[in-house]
Parts: C-alpha cells; structure tokens; sequence
C-alpha cells in the first residue's frame, strides 16, 4: 500500500469522495495538473483513500477500515485487477473523473488529495534556530505557492516551493534572511533533516554555510 509520511506530518489523510459533487470538486481542481500526476507512469492518476487488499471488491477507507460510503462511476466494468489491483484512483484523461483499481506500489508517484481535520504545528530545529534568529520555530500548513503548499510561520518567516530555483525556500517577511534546500528529486518534499544552504548570517552560521534543518 502506498505510505504518505508527508500527509501524517501534516495531521491529514488521504481523501475519499463521499458523493458526485466531491468526486467532480476534486477532478476540476485537479485536473489542470494531471500531467504532472503522472509520476512519469505515462498516464495521470490521483491516488483516493481506499482498498479492497481484504476482501475482492468490498472498498474500505486506508484510515478506519470501514466500508466505502458512495462509489463514483468506474472505467469499464468496474474493478478488473483481482488481488493484484488493490488501491483505488482517480482517473483522467480518456476516463475523466472515474474510478479505477491499480496496484499498491510505492513507486507510482501519482497525485494525493487530501483533507485535514485540523492542522499541525511543525517545528524548525538546527543550528539556524536560536534566540533572535529571524526564521520561526513553529510553521502551519498554508496556501500554494510554486504549485506546492506551503508552511506559513507562526511570526514572520515562511518556507515554500521556489520554482526558479528549483528548491525549498525559507524566507524571512520581516528581515532579509533566506536559507534554501534542493532536493534530489523535485517530488520530495522538506519534512525531516536536510542540509540547506544559509543565504545570510545567522546564530554563528555565516552566508555560505551548509547546515542540517529539521523539520
């Protein structure tokens, strides 16, 4: 079954459409990035919260167990993968807003919505951190930037998607502060310990330097 570390850093989970108004709410806020949902699979996907891994066709939500409450319209027949297929998705292109089954790997990097029932302080540590330092220790989920969410400090500082550099940003609103991090691969996200690069001098780091930052 796919594991989404960032949505329960966040306190959220994977949703699941209750009824044809959300299905098609969650298609056409979607689907302007559905090939980017892609995950290079060669057709775009958006991962639901559900699985049918217990027993053939009986859908259950990943985070309760229970059954599945309303069932959108599906590609085909329905579910036609057996015991291989057990994960639900959301399809686009040819099958705009319809259901379908699809193996539980974690190397289908698809698109996930998801819901919050309230939201989760995250906390900033590091050697970048410290008394009169101009980046916040607490952060809450915010709005997107980039194409991405961001994290929005509790005071004055912000941390988001940079699309011209290419890497996570944390910036400071009332100071001109800014550290930066570039991952790897442009789906990861900055949740845990990175080594981001201090674009000025701060809590006995100089411009320049590269340190650890938790998040």
């Amino acid at each position: 079954m796919p594991c989404f570390p960032s949505l329960q850093i966040l306190g959220g989970r994977l949703a699941v459409p209750q009824n044809e108004e959300e299905n098609k709410w969650i298609y056409e806020n979607s689907v302007e990035r559905a090939s980017y949902c892609s995950g290079d699979a060669g057709a775009s996907y958006l991962w639901l919260g559900a699985n049918d891994i217990e027993k053939e066709r009986q859908w259950v939500y990943h985070e309760s167990g229970k059954p599945v409450a309303w069932e959108s319209k599906w590609r085909g027949d329905g579910p036609n993968g057996g015991v291989v297929e057990n994960c639900l998705v959301m399809l686009y292109d040819a099958f705009p807003a319809r259901w379908s089954d699809i193996a539980c790997l974690d190397t289908y990097e698809f698109c996930v919505p998801c819901e919050y029932e309230s939201r989760s302080a995250l906390y900033l540590k590091g050697p970048a951190v410290c008394t009169g330092s101009p980046f916040n220790l607490q952060y809450l989920l915010g709005e997107n930037i980039g194409g991405r969410p961001s994290l929005i400090g509790f005071l004055h500082s912000d941390i988001y998607w940079d699309t011209s550099r290419h890497a996570w940003v944390m910036k400071s609103l009332k100071e001109d502060a800014i550290a930066w991090w570039t991952p790897q691969d442009n789906v990861m996200y900055p949740f845990g310990t990175h080594s981001w690069t201090m674009g000025v001098n701060v809590c006995g780091l100089e411009d320049g330097d590269i340190t650890n930052v938790d998040i």
